[in-house]
């Protein structure tokens, strides 16, 4: 796909201000493994019991980065710290990362990755190490995208390259796969194959592809070891409403029921039972939808459910230890938002929770081990914003 000026994807020139307003390039969706989620967003979120007399929820500062960002990724290390790494920092990526201590609410810089990347993609490993993968690089003139791959230690602090994939990609989802690989899907690249990394020898392989190549979509690990890709942009086609699934055992790719709007820069979650919530994002007239719908993984079908009170794009989602899915911030009505809704899966119905201290859009958002959640950079609707916060009693 062509790229615009300061590497956004000439698609997405119309709609910059709603989806990378002060970053300058697309977002991953909410479920990206850098997940996310994202990565970590993107996997299903451990879910907890928690106290009856649990009071409402507020949102407090938590310190700040030492430098603003957005399009960069936020990763729960296995000793409860948060690794958030790259992304844009005053227009250009940055290859610096942080770490975020829930003990001391303190923010402490680590080694810098071996690469400047944004809107790449982050997976914590078996062995407690991080994969970060492909995004938008800076090379003093110009916006390339990345194939390259790196392990952070988190024992020694320090970055390392590992192979590299066979096509660069940028908003696309990794997801860490039950036998320990991980998959690569999508991005705004040439149409190329999904990918596995094979953290034992540091290597990528092809694994075919789902039935169309899509960026801005969704990855979602399935209780059945099963990924589930969702929605997203598929090149000249624009927004499509179309599910695949992989099969890790046979390598393989099937079609599962479709969304019943096409949509893209949407949020989700994994719901305690096992169903996949998907909800706002812009639909394809490039307009914030507020609507949502469940997929069951039993039946192979979504159901529509009930609607966000607000329509948003490029939220980001957290499963809490009650069930219940927290959405916040994103893109409304051309603007960064500071808002928070709370879905609740028996009923099908969203409430309002405490708005956040700041409005952050392309931000990511993290459980913490103590059941808080970290939401960390993104932009304010006109710059990369430094501000942290967490959710909790």
């Amino acid at each position: 796909m062509a790229l615009g000026r300061r590497g956004l994807p000439t698609a997405l020139l119309g709609v910059a201000v709603l989806f990378a307003a002060g970053c300058s390039a697309a977002t991953p969706s909410a479920t990206s493994s850098s997940a996310g989620s994202a990565s970590e967003a993107a996997s299903a979120t451990p879910v907890a019991s928690v106290p009856a007399s649990a009071g409402p929820a507020t949102w407090n500062p938590t310190g700040s980065l030492a430098a603003p960002r957005a399009g960069h990724t936020a990763t729960r290390l296995a000793d409860g710290k948060v690794l958030v790494a790259g992304g844009f920092s005053v227009d250009i990526p940055t290859a610096t990362a942080e770490l975020y201590d829930p003990a001391s609410g303190t923010w402490t810089a680590t080694g810098d990755m071996t690469a400047a990347r944004s809107y790449h993609t982050a997976t914590l490993l078996p062995d407690g190490k991080v994969l970060v993968a492909g995004g938008q690089g800076w090379s003093g003139s110009d916006y390339p995208l990345l194939d390259s791959a790196e392990i952070y230690d988190p024992v020694a602090g320090t970055w390392a390259a590992t192979g590299k994939m066979a096509h660069p990609r940028l908003s696309f989802t990794t997801t860490l796969l039950d036998n320990g690989k991980v998959l690569a899907v999508g991005g705004f690249a040439a149409a190329a194959p999904a990918e596995l990394f094979n953290p034992a020898s540091g290597t990528w392989t092809a694994t075919g592809s789902p039935r169309e190549y899509r960026s801005g979509h969704s990855a979602t690990l399935l209780q059945d070891g099963s990924v589930l890709i969702s929605g997203g942009v598929s090149g000249l086609a624009g927004p499509v409403a179309t599910a695949d699934l992989y099969d890790p055992d046979t390598e393989s790719w099937t079609s599962t029921g479709p969304l019943h709007e096409a949509r893209w820069a949407f949020a989700s979650a994994t719901l305690p039972d096992g169903r996949v919530l998907v909800a706002g994002g812009l639909d394809a007239t490039s307009q914030p939808v507020a609507s949502a719908e469940v997929y069951d993984p039993d039946t192979g079908s979504w159901t529509a459910t009930g609607s966000m009170l607000e329509a948003r794009q490029s939220a980001a989602a957290v499963t809490l230890p009650d069930g219940k899915v927290l959405v916040m911030g994103g893109a409304i009505a051309s603007q960064a938002s500071p808002t928070a809704e709370l879905f609740d899966a028996s009923s099908g119905s969203w409430t309002a929770t405490a708005s956040m201290p700041t409005a952050h859009t392309n931000h990511q958002a993290v459980l913490l081990l103590d059941d808080t959640v970290l939401v960390v950079g993104g932009s304010d609707g006109i710059n990369s914003v430094a501000a942290a916060e967490l959710y909790g009693p």
